[in-house]
C-alpha cells in the first residue's frame, strides 16, 4: 500500500512538472500574451480615459479581490434585435443578433441597438441575479463589457441595469468610436499577425481592468468571466490565466435553448483556471487544443 503511494505520488509529481514545462512555453509563444505586453500601456490609457468621461463610471477603490465582468446582450439580456446584412451583391438579409454568421464581404447594420430598443428588452435571470448579488459585495467590482457601438450605449445599459438593482461600476461598449480611436486604431501586431485574432479583444479589456485595478492599490485574486459567444471564452481561456497565473478565473457560458413555447438561458460554469492551468469545472485538465475546439452548441439556435 505504502508502494502504491508512493508511485502516485511521483506520477503526480511527474504531472504537474510537465504541466508547468508547457505552462512556461506557452507564455513565451503566446501571440495573445505578446500581443496585450507589446499594448499594454495603450489599453491601459484608453479604458483610463473611457472611464473618466465615462458618466456611470463609480469609481476604483481600494481592497477590491474580486473583478466580475458580464458580457450584455444573450447574456444579461435576452436581445431578439434582429440585424439588416448587406451582401456583396447589395441584397440584405435579417439574421439573429445570437448568432451572426457573417460571410466574407458582408456588412451588418447595428444601428439598430439603440437606446429603445434595450428598453424593450427582457433580462436573463442567472446572470442578472448574479450581477445583483455582486453589486452588494464590499470587495466585488463589476463591469460590462460590450460589442455594441452606438453612441447612447452607456447610459441606456446604466439606466436598464440599475432599474433592475444590477448597477455595475463601469461600462465598455467595444466597438464605441472613442474605443476604436484610442485602442483598435493604434493597436499593434506581432509581425507574423495580419489582425487580432477573432475573440480576443474582450480578453484584452478584461487583462487591461485586471492591471489597472491593481495599480490602484488592490490585488485581484478571482476574476469571473459570464459570456454568451464562444470565442471570447476562448480566447479568454488561452490567454487571461497565462498572463495572471495567481489569479483564479471562473467562465460562465450563457446558452440559450429553444423551448416548446419560447427561448431559454442556462447558466453553465464549464471551466475554471487555477496557477496558470485551466480545469473543466469536473476538475479534469482543459488542454490548450480542447479549448480551441470548445462549442457550447447553441449557434446556431437549436
Amino acid at each position: 500500500m505504502q508502494l502504491k503511494k508512493i508511485k502516485l505520488l511521483f506520477i503526480t509529481i511527474i504531472f504537474f512538472l510537465l504541466l508547468n514545462s508547457c505552462t512556461k512555453e506557452l507564455i513565451s509563444e503566446n501571440k495573445s500574451v505578446q500581443i496585450y505586453l507589446q499594448n499594454k500601456t495603450l489599453i491601459l490609457n484608453a479604458l483610463k480615459v473611457i472611464l473618466y468621461r465615462n458618466i456611470v463610471y463609480s469609481g476604483i477603490d481600494q481592497g477590491k479581490t474580486v473583478l466580475n465582468v458580464f458580457d450584455f446582450d444573450h447574456t444579461l439580456a435576452d436581445t431578439l434585435t434582429i440585424v439588416p446584412v448587406k451582401g456583396k451583391d447589395g441584397n440584405i438579409r435579417k439574421i439573429d443578433s445570437k448568432c451572426l454568421g457573417l460571410k466574407e464581404g458582408e456588412i451588418p447594420d447595428y444601428s439598430v441597438f439603440t437606446r429603445e430598443e434595450v428598453y424593450d428588452t427582457v433580462p436573463v435571470n442567472p446572470s442578472l441575479f448574479r450581477l445583483q448579488d455582486a453589486v452588494k459585495q464590499k470587495d466585488v467590482l463589476n463591469f460590462v463589457i460590450t460589442a455594441r457601438s452606438d453612441v447612447t450605449t452607456y447610459n441606456a445599459l446604466y439606466e436598464y441595469l440599475a432599474v433592475h438593482k444590477a448597477a455595475p461600476n463601469g461600462i465598455y461598449a467595444m466597438n464605441s468610436e472613442i474605443m476604436n480611436r484610442l485602442l483598435w486604431e493604434q493597436i499593434k501586431l506581432p509581425s507574423d499577425l495580419k489582425k487580432l485574432p477573432e475573440g480576443l479583444k474582450k480578453p484584452l479589456l478584461i487583462a487591461g481592468l485586471i492591471d489597472l485595478i491593481n495599480q490602484k492599490g488592490s490585488q485581484v485574486k478571482l476574476v469571473r468571466y459570464h459570456e454568451d459567444t464562444d470565442d471570447y471564452l476562448k480566447e479568454g481561456l488561452k490567454f487571461l490565466p497565462i498572463q495572471f497565473s495567481k489569479i483564479r478565473f471562473e467562465w460562465y457560458d450563457y446558452i440559450r435553448r429553444k423551448t416548446l413555447i419560447d427561448f431559454e438561458y442556462f447558466e453553465d460554469f464549464f471551466a475554471f483556471s487555477e496557477n496558470g492551468i485551466s480545469y473543466r469545472s469536473n476538475g479534469s485538465v482543459f488542454l490548450p487544443e480542447e479549448i480551441s475546439k470548445y462549442d457550447s452548441k447553441d449557434c446556431p439556435v437549436q
